[in-house]
């Protein structure tokens, strides 16, 4: 399987939702790879391969992610 960064899968899915198997780490968010499971514009249809992996792979690090943006324009996150 080809380890690809999370900087890859944005450019690659945009405004989509991923799930990576997490195999380097990194500080920087974008320079974290892995292996990329499943994406699609539903995050529904992530729980199935979540699932499906996990069960197989119970001490993966999995990582799930949206490429695009979740708030929308004009509006302000308050954290």
């Amino acid at each position: 399987m080809e380890i690809v960064t999370v900087a890859e899968v944005e450019q690659q899915h945009p405004n989509e939702w991923v799930l990576l198997e997490v195999v380097r780490d990194h500080k920087d968010h974008a320079r974290v790879a892995g292996h990329l499971l499943a994406h699609s514009p539903d995050r529904a249809d992530l729980e199935k391969p979540y699932q499906d992996y996990r069960a197989v792979h119970s001490r993966a690090r999995l990582y799930e992610f949206y490429t695009g943006t979740l708030v929308a324009e004009g509006v302000a996150a308050i954290v």
